[in-house]
């Protein structure tokens, strides 16, 4: 769940090297990657990857995803 409101989180991506938000890029959501607004179905979307993963040994996706 995201707790910070919009200011507090244009002021967290200032404290990152150039002001990007990291993650995992094959595990994070599109909308994460595109740098929109996420929400619970972000973490949804990315335990299913995680869940994926588990059950198959490999992730969905392979290659830039950019």
């Amino acid at each position: 769940k995201v707790l910070s409101s919009e200011d507090e989180t244009s002021e967290l991506n200032t404290m990152t090297a150039g002001g990007a938000i990291p993650f995992t890029p094959e595990y994070a959501a599109p909308e994460q990657i595109e740098g929109k607004n996420i929400s619970i179905v972000s973490d949804v979307y990315s335990l299913g990857i995680i869940m994926f993963q588990m059950l198959t040994g490999q992730t969905p996706f392979t290659g830039n995803r950019n």
